[in-house]
């Protein structure tokens, strides 16, 4: 283990990995804490668990072939920009004063 973390880039990805969990986990808690305060509701706290985890079961069959046909370091670029641009859009939606999210106004 000690000899990874020798190469330069080793490194660069463990920290690029380790803040890209740490922003995630934040994101989700956040959403989380969000729902809860929004709508006050366990049942839509389930939901949106629900709908978090089916798109990634659906995907699953077909995610192991694309990530052995593609480049591994640019489809993981390319994904951590898509997710960062997902989590940009939460922030827009939930800053904007006009959106009423969870349909509550």
């Amino acid at each position: 283990m000690r000899d990874l973390f020798q190469h330069r880039g080793m490194r660069l990805l463990f920290v690029a990995n380790l803040i890209s969990m740490v922003g995630s986990g934040m994101n989700a808690a956040a959403v989380i804490w969000y729902i809860l305060q929004a709508t006050h509701s366990e049942v839509s706290l389930g939901l949106l668990v629900a709908l978090q985890t089916l798109p990634s079961l659906a995907l699953l069959p077909f995610t192991g072939v694309l990530i052995d046909r593609e480049d591994r370091r640019h489809l993981m670029m390319w994904l951590d920009v898509a997710r960062g641009l997902v989590f940009l859009s939460y922030g827009r939606d939930v800053s904007d004063p006009t959106r009423h999210l969870c349909g509550q106004p």
